[in-house]
């Protein structure tokens, strides 16, 4: 899209049939991230299979990540740096405080703990049993990111029945033309992107270093 590459990022489990991760690539193609076990995440193991997923193209890249693909993201962010990644498109981005939290993942810190160096837009839902709506907008304000609430659909995932999603994908398709766009990222304006929602800056507060805000 627009001439960047796209890099898949899924949670556990990964994103089969039916989900919209899933629908976006077969549609747009790119490199999606696998790895050896999905249903145990070690940090150390996945971040060695980004690693070797970004090196198979030098080109401009976007990311899309979902749920703990967004915190693989954060902690990948933390020790490396890649200036081919344009932006990321983070949705369901998980709390490790939430009781849902899946504890069979491992070595997976706060993502409060990362600051992107690129442009990021968090997409979250109101009823997400992995991430109350304080956190993911306390998150979003963290990270400087275009924030977007797309109202009640559970973790955004198959379960959600989002087929292929295309709110989400009007609200991606906004972000990859800002990133094109501008040269440098200008957290001031906002685009119109689909009917779902509009995207907003956000004022809450979260405590850095912290998995969860204050408030929640």
């Amino acid at each position: 899209m627009g001439g960047m590459r796209i890099i898949y990022l899924a949670g556990i489990d990964n994103s089969g049939a039916g989900h919209w991760q899933n629908h976006w690539y077969w549609k747009l193609n790119g490199l999606w991230v696998d790895h050896r076990d999905w249903a145990q995440p070690r940090a150390g193991e996945w971040l060695e299979d980004l690693d070797r997923t970004l090196a198979l193209d030098q080109g401009p890249k976007v990311i899309v990540a979902h749920s703990m693909g967004c915190l693989l993201l954060s902690e990948w962010a933390k020790r490396h740096e890649d200036r081919s990644i344009r932006g990321a498109f983070l949705v369901g981005v998980p709390s490790a405080e939430s009781p849902s939290y899946p504890k069979q993942a491992v070595g997976f810190s706060s993502p409060f703990e990362c600051r992107f160096p690129f442009p990021t837009a968090l997409v979250a839902s109101r009823n997400d049993p992995y991430a109350p709506s304080c956190y993911s907008r306390a998150l979003a304000e963290h990270w400087g990111s275009l924030y977007h609430d797309v109202g009640e659909k559970g973790h955004i995932n198959l379960q959600s029945g989002l087929g292929s999603w295309d709110g989400g994908f009007q609200h991606f398709r906004a972000f990859v033309q800002s990133i094109e766009r501008f040269s440098k990222w200008d957290t001031d304006k906002s685009l119109k992107s689909g009917d779902e929602a509009r995207p907003v800056r956000v004022n809450g507060s979260g405590k850095i270093g912290s998995g969860m805000p204050e408030q929640c």
